[in-house]
């Protein structure tokens, strides 16, 4: 087999041509043990923040399947049967804005043609925000949620980062136009950074009741080998040798921040216990999906007052349909409206949404899901923490 058969043949910026790229062998997986499964449309980010590996990995220089392809690689999952959800795994998706939109183009009529098997999700950055076009687009294609790159609130830490593409739009405006247009966000934040002053965790906090985001991930400042920031601080004396990067919010630094240790760990344990607190969570999941408008199938029968569902508002964009496990809907039931000491607060909140915005329902329960998972590892970081 020659390198072109492979999908090996390399550009003249060093890097695969993922246009040769050959179908992924999804034959070979067990289906019924994933919970998700992944595709690749990208490689590589335009963007140079100093403290991310993606451009010392795979370049600066973003390359494309054709959309094409990306189709092709939906009927080969199709085709073994898989519905669900799916994962985009590029590390910025919109990176081009004209590459990714050709991909939707091509997806969207291939989802429609199919009976919508899949649910989207994946990686952008912040500047999605400023694009309602593409974001369409996105929620058209069934992307239901987005992983936002948010990191810092301070815009002299983004530009010392050279996330220079979160700067010129409020953070608050873009998850709330993300939002208000029909998918969720997971947001990512770091504490760590030089020139960070105290209450970085709190000002975090802040951001993130105001903004109703559920989901978010407060992180450690880490130094990853072959990154600008790993090559800075190493030029600094600060990198700690044999101090591997912590896999965990609240562990080891492995570099010598610019402000106590204990205090940025302290923050992110602060941070992590008080909106991972399952009311809060509970409280922003509602306020969340209570503002995001109606799904696409719900505002078309909104529109033209029939349907062939009757009064049924419609699932689609980013719902799942109808419960494939119900024994798991009665046991998320029983967890969070009988057993758990919120479970009033559970039920408004489920008849209210119920009423003035039917057709998130599923997604606010699905959200509720997500939350138990995150509340263990609310208890980790804080066993760890206690530990030390």
């Amino acid at each position: 087999m020659d390198s072109g058969e492979r999908g090996t043949i390399i550009h003249e910026a060093g890097k695969p041509d993922l246009t040769l790229s050959p179908v992924p062998r999804f034959d070979l997986l067990e289906l019924s043990a994933y919970v998700t499964m992944a595709i690749q449309v990208s490689r590589g980010c335009p963007f140079h923040c100093e403290f991310c590996d993606i451009a010392s990995l795979y370049g600066n220089k973003q390359r494309y399947k054709t959309p094409d392809q990306v189709v092709t690689e939906l009927d080969a999952l199709h085709a073994l049967g898989w519905h669900g959800h799916v994962l985009v795994s590029d590390d910025n998706f919109i990176g081009i804005r004209k590459s990714a939109q050709a991909v939707l183009e091509k997806v969207i009529p291939w989802m429609k043609s199919h009976g919508e098997p899949f649910l989207f999700w994946t990686q952008t950055s912040v500047n999605l925000g400023k694009d309602v076009e593409l974001i369409d687009l996105m929620t058209e294609a069934n992307f239901y949620y987005v992983f936002l790159g948010i990191e810092t609130l301070d815009e002299k830490q983004l530009l010392a980062a050279k996330k220079t593409h979160n700067i010129g739009q409020s953070p608050f405006d873009a998850v709330e136009t993300i939002k208000t247009n029909g998918l969720s966000i997971i947001g990512s934040f770091i504490i760590g950074f030089d020139g960070e002053t105290k209450g970085a965790g709190d000002r975090i906090v802040e951001f993130v009741e105001q903004a109703n985001i559920p989901v978010v991930m407060v992180n450690t400042l880490v130094a990853l080998p072959g990154t600008q920031l790993w090559k800075r601080l190493e030029k600094e004396g600060r990198l700690l040798n044999g101090t591997a990067p912590g896999l965990l919010s609240g562990e080891k630094m492995n570099f010598r921040p610019l402000r106590p240790e204990a205090e940025i760990l302290q923050e992110i344990v602060d941070a992590t216990k008080w909106l991972f607190e399952p009311s809060r969570y509970l409280e922003r999941s509602y306020n969340y999906y209570m503002t995001m408008r109606p799904t696409r199938a719900a505002m078309a029968a909104r529109h033209s007052r029939q349907s062939s569902n009757g009064d049924n508002p419609g699932l689609s964009e980013g719902q799942h349909r109808a419960p494939k496990d119900l024994p798991r809907l009665f046991a998320l039931m029983w967890r969070h409206g009988v057993v758990a000491p919120y479970r009033w607060q559970f039920w408004r909140q489920l008849v209210s949404i119920y009423r003035h915005n039917p057709s998130r329902v599923v997604a606010y329960l699905g959200n509720i899901a997500v939350g138990e998972n995150i509340f263990k590892v609310r208890n980790v970081i804080e066993e760890r923490m206690s530990a030390r």
